[in-house]
């Protein structure tokens, strides 16, 4: 029973987080939408603080388990109160469109639209009656290889996140200091990514940021009894924590601006999919390394320092519009409009060319009408 509640909990709370990510994403715009992308992690991190405190205290784990999914629950009355992103709904129905912009308006105390005030044209119109799957996301080659780097850069970051978390727990540090301290240094990566990311560049921070990570774990090639040797292991595990997490809250806003808006929502949530595998695998191949006898954290750090390098070939995003259509489709739009546009010069000069032959025809009409009058009279 305990599995199957662990592996519902799983099922329902990360596609969750996923859900909510998109849900800002759709809402925000600007500068407002990096600093929501990376506070939502802020919170992430006091809840990791409270479990602890929680955890301390009530040592039956039942109780503990009950008061954890009261926050939960409250959260599904409080996400009743959140309008539905006006973007989805643009695609679905038209009118509930218009009443959410038209309550958000009410809100903001502006002037409200009607359903005619919507800016309509054929591209947005052919864009929002498409259906995008995952096919999409490898079937385009402008995007294949973005989705594929963005895969891998997750897992990446998951490999290491919960490689630090067991690392943590073979410190010989008490249990809830260890925790404690991953916890602060998380926070402290969180608050600090906020405050600085609308200067942040994404890219070269993430890639710099994993090879550094999978630098420094190459520390736990050394072996000593020494006690300070384990502070040492014990510092060295939360200044990694903090790298990951910066990744991990920068990782979000860089793949929230990659991706074309008509595959935005789906790709960050096939991203996280394909992260959460990093978490999963971490286990088998931590078994793997005890085996082995090499420290788990080696292999995670040049894991990790892998994927980051299959980013050098993306794009920078910082300060750069968000892209709307995929470029492939964009550029079969283009093509249909020419086109379209010659075959409608190609229809108009048909009928000019129709009229001036009929005019030509009724000129002629009329010379012979005159001529054949002349002729009448002279006879």
């Amino acid at each position: 029973m305990i599995t199957i509640a662990l592996f519902l909990l799983g099922f329902g709370g990360n596609p969750a987080i996923t859900v909510h990510y998109s849900l800002i994403n759709e809402h925000s715009q600007g500068h407002f939408r990096e600093f929501q992308n990376v506070g939502l992690q802020v919170f992430f991190a006091i809840g990791e603080f409270t479990i602890i405190t929680l955890a301390y205290y009530i040592t039956d784990w039942r109780q503990l388990a009950i008061i954890a999914a009261i926050p939960t629950i409250l959260l599904n009355f409080a996400n009743l109160l959140v309008f539905e992103s006006p973007q989805f709904l643009y695609s679905k129905n038209k009118t509930q469109c218009v009443q959410t912009l038209n309550k958000i308006a009410r809100i903001n105390q502006c002037k409200p639209i009607q359903n005619d005030e919507l800016i309509t044209n054929p591209k947005s119109k052919e864009k929002n009656q498409r259906i995008y799957t995952a096919w999409d996301l490898v079937k385009y080659k402008s995007i294949r290889y973005v989705f594929i780097a963005c895969v891998m850069m997750f897992f990446g970051i998951q490999l290491i996140y919960y490689g630090i978390s067991f690392v943590s727990d073979q410190l010989g540090i008490n249990f809830f200091t260890s925790n404690y301290i991953i916890a602060l240094f998380e926070l402290s990566a969180y608050l600090i990514t906020d405050f600085l990311v609308t200067k942040l560049k994404r890219k070269r921070n993430i890639i710099l940021g994993l090879v550094l990570v999978g630098l420094l774990s190459q520390y736990f090639l050394l072996k000593f009894d020494n006690p300070l040797f384990v502070v040492l292991q014990g510092i060295l595990a939360g200044l990694m924590r903090f790298i990951i997490c910066v990744i991990w809250a920068l990782g979000f806003v860089y793949v929230s601006e990659l991706f074309p808006s008509v595959v935005r929502s789906l790709a960050l949530l096939l991203i996280s999919a394909g992260g959460s595998i990093g978490s999963i695998v971490q286990t088998f191949l931590n078994n793997l390394c005890q085996q082995l006898k090499v420290h788990p954290m080696v292999v995670f750090g040049l894991i990790g320092m892998l994927c980051g390098f299959l980013l050098i070939p993306l794009k920078e995003t910082l300060n750069q519009g968000l892209i709307e259509n995929i470029e492939e489709e964009e550029q079969l739009m283009a093509k249909q409009n020419i086109d379209n546009r010659y075959k409608n010069d190609n229809k108009e000069c048909q009928e000019v060319d129709k009229i001036e032959k009929q005019n030509e025809e009724r000129e002629f009409l009329i010379i012979r009408g005159q001529n054949i009058n002349t002729v009448t009279k002279n006879g």
